[in-house]
Order: C-alpha cells, then structure tokens, then sequence
C-alpha cells in the first residue's frame, strides 16, 4: 500500500464523558481503563474499524493514541491478529504526548508522522466517528485528487483555489477532511486546546472544497452514552475483552 495518502486516525482520548454519562444512568462499565479506542461497536473496537475504513478506502492508516497508549497498542495488535487482520507497523501507530491538553495535540503529532512517512496528501478519521465509512472517506479523497489528474498541484492554484476537501453530512461539515501535506502541516501547527483543524479551515474557508457525504456516512460523535445508544441503539458500555486480558489487576 503506498504511503502517498496517509489516513491519519484520532483515537488519543481516555472517553470519560462517556463512562461519566454511564455510571450516571447507573449503567457498570468495566473497572478496566476506558478509553474510547477500545470501545466495542459492532462487535469491533472504535480504533479497529477506523484503521480498515482506511485501508478500505486504499490509504494508509497512521493511529494516534494516547491514553494509556502501550497498553491500548498491544491490546489492538491482539485484536487484530484474532480477526486474521494484518497489524499496523509500528511507524503506524504514534503517541501523542501531550494528548490530555486536546485534541490539537494529537492532530499535531499525526501529521507530523504522515509527513515523516511521506505523504503527499493527509486524511483525518476520528476514531470516536464510525459512521464515517470507507465510502464516504473514497469519495472525499477522489474529489481531492481530481485536482491532481488534471495537473493541477496545490503550487499550481491561485491563493483561493481549493485545495483543502471536506465531508459534508446534510450540509454540516465533519470528517473526513483532506489536506495536501503542506496544509496539514500548517493546520496542525495553528490548532490549539481542543480545536484541531477548525481555526485553519475556518481562516481557509474559501480554499475548503466541499462534498456530500450523506447518503454513505453519519455524523454521530460517540462521546456519551446517548450517542452509543443513537449509533447502535445499545444501552451497554463494552470494552475490547483483549484490554482486560491485558491489564487484570491493573486500576482505572
């Protein structure tokens, strides 16, 4: 798979909303770390089925992690290698530092690596977005590259030409976004707390092409368990058993 288009892959966080809003509907979750990650929906972990929507799309997929960012690699690598799923290597899989201070934080330290990797062009997935399929990421990249099989490269468009391309679910934005690399880099050195991208796409607005997702992609953020119980239409907050496995005995 070629390193041209990196997907890099946000999944840094440790999920407290969601575990907080759990134990407030008196719902157990697991005394186990909690880390959206690993949260199971559809029978697979948050972070497992981002990195196939991006090799299903023909990226490569590049995974942030944060919280607890050992112990959720190896537990992912025990997923992966139950469900006969090739790992990702371990210059795919990055930690972001200082991922506690936002999501800025964790974008930064993608791009960096895609960049490191070689890539021409960045997609961002957040892993807490499984409703963003391998469809809806082709499609926005196609679009994007339309530019590209015409000759015309981001140093070839005029100062508003397009050159940034963006999901659009019923006429909101959302994910995934595509940048060449330079604007990623520029985005991810701008992004500060918890913004990411925003501020560069908003400043950038007129160089953002946008593309209708709505007929292949949600728009549900899984951040409490109002938003699991939309997206699955479950009440039960489950984590990836090879997390528990991996960590008996450890606290949360």
């Amino acid at each position: 798979m070629s390193n041209r288009v990196v997907t890099v892959v946000l999944a840094a966080g440790a999920g407290k909303r969601l575990a907080d809003s759990a134990r407030a509907a008196g719902i157990a979750a697991p005394r186990h770390p909690r880390g959206k990650a690993l949260l199971q929906v559809g029978g697979r972990s948050l972070a497992l089925r981002a990195v196939q929507t991006a090799r299903a799309a023909g990226t490569c997929p590049l995974l942030v992690l944060g919280h607890r960012a050992d112990e959720v690699s190896a537990a992912l690598a025990i997923e992966a290698a139950r469900r006969g799923i090739a790992p990702l290597r371990q210059d795919h899989i990055v930690t972001a530092a200082q991922w506690s201070t936002g999501l800025s934080a964790s974008f930064r330290a993608g791009v960096q690596q895609a960049a490191c990797l070689g890539a021409r062009e960045v997609a961002v997935l957040l892993a807490d977005q499984p409703g963003i399929s391998s469809q809806a990421l082709r499609r926005v990249l196609q679009a994007h590259m339309g530019a590209s099989r015409t000759g015309l490269r981001a140093s070839a468009r005029g100062p508003d030409q397009p050159s940034i391309t963006r999901g659009v679910i019923e006429k909101t934005p959302t994910h995934p976004v595509v940048f060449e690399v330079k604007d990623a880099l520029r985005a991810a050195g701008a992004a500060v707390g918890d913004s990411g991208a925003r501020a560069y796409l908003r400043e950038n607005a007129a160089r953002v092409a946008p593309v209708d997702i709505s007929d292949c992609a949600q728009i549900i953020d899984v951040d409490t368990l109002d938003d699991l119980r939309r997206y699955t239409g479950e009440i039960t907050v489950a984590y990836s058993s090879e997390l528990a496995s991996s960590l008996a005995g450890q606290a949360s």
